[in-house]
C-alpha cells in the first residue's frame, strides 16, 4: 500500500524582498530537525519566490489608466491593484465579480492575475514570479546539489476552480519530474483500455503541499511531499495550460456563444 505524507516546514524568518529562499529553507530544515530523503518532492510557495525575485510593487507609484478606473468601479478593487492586474494579464479580460477580475495570464486564467496584497507589507502588492519554470529549475539544481541527490521542485499557488467554492493548489512551475502521468493504453480493473486519462501529478502534489502549508499566517512556505508517485525528468517542455477552445469547461461554453 502506497503511503503519502506531507510535511510543512516552518520558516525561521518571514521572507522579505531580496532574501535567499533556499538559505532560509536549509536553516528551517535544521530548526525542524527534518531530513530530506531520496524520492521527496519539495513544494515552495510562489509568494516567497516573488519576494526573492523582488516582484513587490509600491502601490503609490502605480500610474492608473482609464481602463483601470473603469474596472475598479465594477469590482470595488483598488485602482492601483487593477492597473497591475491589467499589466500582468496578456490583454484578455474575461469578466468580473465583486473584488475579482478574471483575466488570462502567462499561467492560464487567474483571478486578479495572481496580484496579491495579503502577506505583504501594507501599501504593497506582490506579483507572480516572472518565470516559474526557470525559478523551479534554479531551486531544483541548487537543492539537488546541496543534498547530493535529485530532488524535484514545484512552485505552487492557489486558484479558484470553475463553479466551486474555495481554492486549490496548482503548479505554476516544476523541475525534476514529469508534470503529467499518461495512463492512455493501460488496462483498468476490468481489462478495459484507458483511452483518455492523464493525471496532473504536478498539480496534485501542489495541492497536497498547499494543504500542508496553509495560506494565512502559518509561516510555512515550504512543504516536503514523501511517497508520491512521479516520473523523473529534466525536461520542462510540457505545457499545462490549454487554449480555451480545447478546454472541457470553456470549449462548449464558447461554442454555445458562437452558435
Amino acid at each position: 500500500m502506497r503511503s503519502v505524507s506531507a510535511y510543512a516546514i516552518k520558516s525561521r524568518r518571514i521572507v522579505l524582498k531580496g532574501m535567499d529562499v533556499l538559505e532560509i529553507f536549509y536553516e528551517s530544515l535544521k530548526d525542524e530537525n527534518f531530513e530530506i530523503q531520496n524520492g521527496d518532492v519539495v513544494v515552495i510557495s510562489s509568494k516567497i519566490t516573488s519576494m526573492e525575485e523582488e516582484r513587490v510593487v509600491d502601490l503609490s507609484t502605480v500610474e492608473i489608466s482609464d481602463d483601470a478606473l473603469k474596472y475598479a468601479s465594477k469590482t470595488n478593487l483598488d485602482p492601483a491593484v487593477v492597473e497591475l492586474i491589467l499589466t500582468e494579464s496578456i490583454g484578455e479580460v474575461i469578466g468580473n465579480v465583486n473584488k475579482s477580475l478574471l483575466v488570462r495570464t502567462k499561467y492560464g486564467i487567474f483571478s486578479n492575475a495572481g496580484v496579491d496584497t495579503s502577506n505583504v507589507p501594507k501599501g504593497k502588492a506582490l506579483l507572480l514570479p516572472e518565470d516559474c519554470n526557470l525559478s523551479a529549475k534554479r531551486y531544483h539544481e541548487r537543492i539537488s546539489s546541496h543534498f547530493d541527490f535529485e530532488i524535484p521542485v514545484i512552485i505552487a499557488d492557489t486558484k479558484s476552480i470553475p463553479l466551486r467554492w474555495g481554492s486549490m493548489g496548482v503548479s505554476l512551475g516544476y523541475s525534476g519530474l514529469k508534470p503529467l502521468l499518461d495512463y492512455r493504453g493501460q488496462k483498468d480493473l476490468f481489462g478495459n483500455t484507458i483511452k483518455f486519462s492523464m493525471r496532473g501529478i504536478a498539480d496534485n502534489i501542489a495541492t497536497i503541499g498547499t494543504v500542508a502549508m496553509g495560506e494565512i499566517a502559518e509561516q510555512t512556505p515550504f512543504a516536503v511531499i514523501r511517497g508520491v508517485e512521479f516520473e523523473r525528468s529534466e525536461e520542462q517542455k510540457t505545457q499545462l495550460d490549454l487554449e480555451p477552445e480545447h478546454c472541457l469547461y470553456f470549449g462548449p461554453f464558447l461554442k454555445s456563444l458562437s452558435e
